[in-house]
């Protein structure tokens, strides 16, 4: 499509940058290329032909295409600060979660004989137990996102499993008539898994996507199960606001969230257990778009 034409035309700027550099007989230059489905991260390396007298009679551009290196490099700097943090909070989760349990019975036995107290009082203490449990309850998100995951052999039905969780938000006070799920979910799809851990998954990615939708004027939420020769995929897709590429590069490190009571631990533990099963996250999405998170699992 592009043979033939001028350079500057396929790389904007490119020669400004070269020229900004001129003198040297060669170089190498980082370079994003923005195309419809995002942008790639080339390598550039420039180097001047010269003939046998030295003079040069030219200039050689060899483009390398480093998006797939950039990406890894970008996974595996983000597993390791999962790692750090995973483990400092296991360590602060047990500490906090005794004096919570002595907290909450406390609480609980002046409710149970304080026969003078107000309605007032007794309301106070209600709210002092709720959010006793919602401490408790990311705690336990804490753990579970330090926890190591476990060898996994049990063959999961992933078809009935995504059918049941369809099932499970019918009765989901969460997910309000309005909202409008179509799914498409082939038949006798297997993988080697955790069927409580998947069901988190799905669920959580289900929850994500109705949370997306809350100012958005058409509520619909599409999930397709499909399968090719090697991979089960996955795909969770709303009509929601969509996302900026700086929320987007953060999706899944814990305690980034853009909700006002989020944890910002949902994807991140969503993101460790699709790890443990050797399966991968991609997620597309544009302020303004909608976001189509795709799981894909290797085929036993």
């Amino acid at each position: 499509m592009v043979e033939g034409t001028q350079l500057e035309f396929v790389f904007p700027k490119l020669i400004e940058r070269l020229q900004i550099e001129a003198g040297k007989e060669s170089l190498q230059l980082n370079y994003n290329l923005r195309f419809s489905e995002g942008f790639k991260n080339l390598l550039i390396l420039y180097s001047e032909i010269k003939n046998q007298n030295g003079l040069k009679i030219g200039s050689m551009l060899i483009f390398s295409d480093q998006t797939e290196i950039r990406k890894l490099e970008h996974d595996k700097k983000r597993n390791e600060k999962l790692a750090a943090i995973g483990k400092l909070a296991a360590g602060i989760a047990h500490e906090i979660r005794n004096p919570l349990a002595s907290m909450s019975g406390s609480i609980e036995y002046l409710k149970s004989t304080l026969n003078t107290a107000t309605d007032e009082e007794k309301k106070l203490m209600q709210i002092v137990l709720r959010e006793i449990d919602r401490l408790n309850g990311l705690v336990t998100d804490f753990l579970d996102f330090a926890r190591p995951e476990k060898t996994l052999t049990d063959l999961v039905s992933l078809s009935t499993l995504v059918n049941e969780v369809l099932q499970q938000i019918k009765n989901d006070k969460r997910f309000t008539a309005d909202v409008n799920v179509e799914a498409n979910v082939a038949d006798k799809i297997d993988i080697i898994g955790d069927k409580n851990k998947l069901l988190q998954v799905v669920l959580n990615l289900l929850i994500n996507a109705n949370q997306a939708l809350e100012e958005s004027a058409v509520k619909r939420i599409q999930i397709d199960l499909i399968k090719d020769d090697s991979y089960a995929i996955l795909k969770v897709k709303d009509s929601g606001l969509g996302m900026t590429d700086e929320v987007k590069s953060r999706l899944f490190e814990p305690f980034h969230t853009t909700k006002p009571k989020g944890t910002g631990l949902g994807l991140a533990v969503v993101h460790k257990i699709l790890e443990n099963h050797r399966a991968t996250i991609d997620v597309v999405s544009r302020a303004g778009e909608g976001a189509e998170f795709s799981l894909k699992f290797p085929l036993p």
